[in-house]
């Protein structure tokens, strides 16, 4: 049985960020499947009324993906460095 969970519940931001990952490990690995086992990601706002132009924002983003690939797949230390 399969479970199946869709990334609807991520925001637009996560969801780019995965849609991106997934993207360049396609390019480079041609893998037959991708989990995302965990996700982690991290947003800091800072505003203030008081001072004139203060805005701070940041995004952090972490996953730990588990790729499957096919038997006959070599995979040189270049091609890692360039999905990492």
């Amino acid at each position: 049985m399969k479970v199946h969970k869709s990334i609807d519940h991520y925001s637009a931001k996560e969801r780019k960020a995965l849609y991106v990952v997934k993207n360049a490990i396609v390019a480079h690995l041609q893998p037959l499947i991708i989990y995302c086992l965990t996700m982690h990601s991290t947003i800091t706002v800072e505003r203030s009324c008081f001072i004139r132009n203060k805005r701070i924002k940041e995004w952090s983003f972490e996953c730990d993906l588990l790729v499957i690939l096919p038997n006959d797949v070599i995979v040189s230390p270049d091609t890692n460095k360039q999905v990492e």
